[in-house]
Formats: structure tokens, C-alpha cells, sequence
């Protein structure tokens, strides 16, 4: 029992020892689960931001918020008039250019941005027709089939640094779109600074219209342009960059919140078994408890039923000393009883013998005793037929005497 209970108690410390790793490793999750919760609170209001503003952003480019009346109304018909699927967009959206040309891009066009791109010259004058009827304003078209670019004198290549190159060929669009790219921005320069473009403008007597990163333009003749932009929502190419980045971001937000969810609900199923496993050491625990305590409660009462057994086993030597002595007396008193037993043999075979001899002779007695018997038999007869006589002899002595009697009576009577 010692031993079970020393296991008992080792148990019982592992265990514990195993409910406050558990303790923290919980304390330590449910910190990480309120930093992932918050975390997941976070991205997903990012998430929402983006999205309203995504969302802002779409109803804007879809109903061609900021463009011109004329402009809104045309795509409006873009489904409905038999001309219509020959607009092909406004300028801004067949172009494409990189996010830090775009100030310096959409200044170089400027309202051009807001130019029709049409397949053909009958569309524009079938489009142009419908905003007169209308009143809708003017809008200027640009037919693919009759544009042409003017032809541009190409410098050789700057030897000034800080500057760019051709807005053209700084901007992306499809091959079919190519013509309105030449024809809009063929002639224009981007600079990286104001200064750089007066260096190159001085050098070539102002003779090209040049714009910077940030928006300054350096006109033919030496006229400058320059202050703040609107804000990025209102002008076109900005917008456009800004719902394709909020794409990406909402995308991102949006897979970044999945996997934050997938890692809270991991962390959830962790906590839910870290749970069931405090719940069963704490069950153990408490077995283990309750189990020790029986035990050391067994152990001092098998301790004292020892101790009481210790002193029977003493009060049982005592008595098994006794048992040996009374066992050598015994010994003694038995020998002593076995030479009388042998005694008494000698004694019974005796009485035996004396029996037999008086079983003779009381033999012999008896057929003596039954003859006197017969004899005494005979004698009983015969004393009972003396007796019968002396009745009826006393009877006639009777009858006599009263014979007697009369005879006196009469005598007397006489």
C-alpha cells in the first residue's frame, strides 16, 4: 500500500504540474485569442472601408461620374441606339499607364481624357446628331477609322537626365488604340521635376510641351502651369488606379480575413480541447486527491490493525509457549494414561476371563434355577389346588356350622 500510495502522490503532482502548464498555455491562448479576434475586427473593417469605397468608387466609374453631360448621356446609349456599340469608351478608359505617371499623364491630356473613342466617323456623326436633339452639350470623338496622328520630329536621345521620355510611349494600351495614345500625347515630354523640364525646355528654346511627375506643365513659349490636383476620386485615371488597387486590396483583405477566421477558429478548437483536457486533469485531480486521502486514511488503519495484529502475533507466541508446555505435559499425562490403559487391558482381560467363568457357572446356575422353577411351578399348583380344597372345606364347615345352628334353633324351639 506504501508503494501504491508514493505512485498515488507522484501522479497527483505530474498531474498538477500538468493543470498549471495547462492554466497558462490557456492564459496564453485566450491573450492570443483576443489578439486574433482584434485582429480579425481590424482587417474586416478594412475590409468593409475598402469595399464601400470600392463600391463608391464603381457607382461612380459606372455612371460616369465627373465626365460631361454629353459624355454620361452617349454611354448611356451604348445599349439601346444602333450606333451605340460603336462607342468604344471615353479616352481614360482604353489607356492604361503606371501609378507614377499618372499626375503628370492626366494633365498632359486634360479634358481629352473625356474624349469618345468611336469605330467610325458615321458613329460620331449619328452620336453628335443625338446630342443636338437631346441638348445634351458637345463631346469631341475621335473615329478610328479617320484619326491621324501628326507626324512628330523624335530628338535623339536626351544627354539631360530627369527626363522620361514621350508620354506616348509611357502608356499602354492595344495596338487598336495606338492612333488615339500618338494622336493625344505624341508631342508631350515627362520630366521628373519642374526644374529638369526648364533645363531641357531652355535647351530645345521651349519649342516642346513638357509635364512633370507631379503635375507642372511646361508649355511651348515658356508658359507654366502648376498648383494642386483635385482629388484623386475625381480625376479619371487616378479613379480607375484606385478601384483596381482597392480590387487588389479588398481581394487581399478579404483572403488575409478567411485565413485570420480559419487561424480563430483553429485557435477556438484548440481552446475547446485545452478545456476538455483541464476538465479531465481537474476530475483526475480530484480522483487523485480523493484517492490518496482513502489511502492514507487505509494506511493508518492498516497501520493500527498491524499494530493490533503485532500484538496478537506476541499474544499468540505467549500462548503457543504455553500450548508447548501444556503439549509436554499432555505428552506425560498421555503416557502416564497410556501405562493405565495398559493396565486396564490386563485388568479387562481379567474380568473377562471372570466373566466367562461366571458366564459358566451362571450357565450352570440357570439350568439348576429352571428345574427349580418347574419344581416351584408344581409346588404353586399344588398350593393352589390345596388352596381350592381348603375353600371348599371351609365352605362345607360353613354350610355345617350354619346346619349347626339351625339344628340348635330348632332344638331350642323344641
Amino acid at each position: 500500500l506504501a508503494v501504491s500510495i508514493k505512485a498515488w502522490e507522484q501522479r497527483l503532482h505530474t498531474v498538477t504540474q500538468q493543470k498549471e502548464a495547462a492554466r497558462q498555455q490557456k492564459a496564453q491562448l485566450s491573450r492570443h485569442y483576443t489578439q486574433q479576434q482584434k485582429m480579425v475586427a481590424e482587417i474586416g473593417d478594412r475590409a468593409r472601408t475598402a469595399e464601400s469605397r470600392l463600391q463608391a468608387l464603381r457607382e461612380m466609374e459606372q455612371a460616369y461620374e465627373g465626365y460631361s453631360r454629353a459624355v454620361q448621356e452617349l454611354m448611356r446609349q451604348k445599349g439601346k441606339q444602333s450606333w451605340g456599340p460603336g462607342i468604344k469608351g471615353v479616352v481614360a478608359e482604353v489607356l492604361r499607364m503606371p501609378g507614377r505617371l499618372e499626375k503628370a499623364l492626366e494633365v498632359a491630356l486634360g479634358g481629352a481624357a473625356q474624349n469618345l473613342v468611336v469605330d467610325t466617323e458615321k458613329t460620331a456623326q449619328e452620336a453628335i446628331r443625338f446630342l443636338k436633339q437631346g441638348n445634351y452639350g458637345r463631346a469631341t470623338f475621335l473615329p478610328l477609322d479617320i484619326l491621324r496622328p501628326p507626324r512628330v520630329e523624335v530628338p535623339p536621345k536626351s544627354k539631360f537626365s530627369g527626363i522620361l521620355g514621350r508620354a506616348v510611349d509611357l502608356v499602354d494600351c492595344t495596338p487598336e488604340y495606338r492612333p488615339v495614345a500618338e494622336f493625344l500625347l505624341g508631342k508631350i515630354w515627362v520630366a521628373e521635376d519642374l526644374s529638369k523640364a526648364l533645363e531641357w525646355a531652355r535647351h530645345n528654346n521651349f519649342y516642346r510641351r513638357v509635364v512633370t511627375l507631379e503635375g507642372e506643365v511646361l508649355n511651348p513659349g515658356g508658359a507654366l502651369t502648376g498648383g494642386s490636383l483635385p482629388p484623386r476620386g475625381t480625376r479619371f485615371f487616378s479613379r480607375r488606379r484606385e478601384i483596381e488597387d482597392l480590387e487588389v486590396k479588398v481581394r487581399l483583405e478579404r483572403n488575409n480575413l478567411l485565413t485570420q477566421q480559419q487561424e480563430k477558429a483553429a485557435l477556438e478548437n484548440k481552446a475547446q480541447e485545452l478545456a476538455q483536457r483541464q476538465e479531465t486533469l481537474e476530475k483526475e485531480h480530484h480522483q487523485l486527491e480523493l484517492t490518496c486521502s482513502l489511502a492514507q486514511k487505509d494506511s493508518i488503519q492498516l497501520e493500527a490493525e498491524a499494530k493490533q495484529v503485532q500484538e496478537h502475533l506476541q499474544l499468540m507466541v505467549f500462548e503457543e509457549a504455553d500450548l508447548r508446555e501444556n503439549q509436554v505435559r499432555g505428552q506425560a499425562e498421555i503416557v502416564g494414561l497410556e501405562e493405565q490403559l495398559l493396565f486396564l487391558v490386563e485388568q479387562e482381560q481379567e474380568i473377562r476371563e471372570k466373566q466367562k467363568f461366571l458366564q459358566e457357572k451362571l450357565k450352570e446356575q440357570d439350568v439348576q434355577a429352571r428345574e427349580e422353577e418347574k419344581i416351584l411351578s408344581a409346588l404353586r399348583e399344588a398350593r393352589a389346588t390345596g388352596t381350592q380344597q381348603i375353600l371348599g372345606l371351609e365352605e362345607q364347615l360353613m354350610h355345617l356350622g350354619n346346619e349347626e345352628v339351625k339344628r340348635e334353633r330348632e332344638l331350642t324351639e323344641l
